[in-house]
């Protein structure tokens, strides 16, 4: 498995051979470093308690907040679509575990104003599993947690139709973390023209890349472009 400093030493080498290949083609420039918020996963866990139970492969959300020690019970909720006409009715979801379908901005502030206790996203196709995809890591924006942190998961579709279809009632769920700020860097640089010197053409792209992209679309090919 990958980790937060795997990600970031792959990172402190990255941003160097990018400057280093901008100074062989004689160019000028700097690494410019800012702190970012920064999440490691200690331990989650998600099993259906009632009225079976059934214990489920899940990925946490970082930066999302944790758990009591030792995990909550809590009461399960499909609100679909996650908009106000799913929870008609409904206004404290403070004992309760809360499945929408996917988690955008709208969604996420509405389970904010709800007090949901925790929610649960759905990821990938109904035919995935583990032997074909992954529950792959993402932490929380800022402008979401504005609104207040909730814990989050992620679990398959597969599951997700069977929890909804076999009447799941009650969830015990589990999350530690730590969450604390990490350096990352921009490069910046100029390199000088050949034929047009008093010109300027600004051209950025991003050096980093997520878990199941591997770089090699995301965004190797638009660092390549640009060098």
């Amino acid at each position: 498995s990958v980790t937060v400093q795997d990600m970031m030493e792959y990172l402190n080498a990255a941003d160097k051979t990018v400057y280093a290949r901008i100074k062989k083609l004689g160019g000028e420039g700097h690494l410019e470093e800012f702190r970012i918020p920064a999440c490691e996963l200690k331990k989650y866990s998600a099993k259906v308690i009632a009225p079976y139970e059934k214990e489920l492969e899940v990925m946490a959300y970082g930066c999302s907040g944790t758990l009591p020690q030792g995990g909550v019970d809590l009461k399960l909720y499909y609100a679909e679509r996650g908009l106000a006409e799913d929870y008609l009715g409904m206004d404290d979801l403070s004992d309760t575990a809360v499945i929408i379908n996917e988690l955008n901005y709208d969604a996420y502030k509405l389970l904010c104003q709800k007090k949901a206790a925790a929610f649960i996203t759905i990821s990938n196709k109904h035919w995935d599993d583990n032997n074909t995809n992954d529950l792959i890591y993402r932490p929380l924006r800022k402008n979401f947690t504005d609104n207040g942190k909730i814990p989050g998961f992620m679990i398959w579709a597969s599951d997700a139709t069977d929890l909804v279809r076999d009447g799941a009632s009650m969830i015990h769920l589990e999350l530690e973390a730590e969450e604390m700020e990490r350096t990352s860097r921009n490069v910046v640089a100029t390199i000088p023209g050949t034929e047009i010197i008093d010109e300027s053409v600004v051209i950025t792209a991003h050096y980093d890349s997520v878990m199941i992209g591997t770089g090699a679309w995301d965004n190797a090919t638009g660092s390549a472009t640009i060098m």
